[in-house]
């Protein structure tokens, strides 16, 4: 999925960024999503707060780490 589709839709491009690099990567900590993506971690962990606002995004906790997943 090209983050181009995801805009149009209404994302932003941070948001885009981080929600195909999910896709692609499946479940996933921030620090991962960010280095992956190309955002600064503060950049990352609000693009994925708002994508969980939208209900694009949730998270789980395993041996106490958490891992977002689309």
């Amino acid at each position: 999925m090209e983050t181009a589709s995801l805009t149009k839709a209404g994302l932003s491009e941070g948001e885009a960024r981080v929600y195909t690099t999910l896709l692609r990567a499946g479940l996933s900590k921030a620090g991962k999503l960010s280095k992956e993506s190309g955002l600064n971690r503060t950049s990352t962990y609000d693009a994925l707060n708002r994508l969980i606002e939208k209900g694009l995004v949730s998270w789980v906790v395993e041996a106490k780490v958490k891992y977002y997943q689309a």
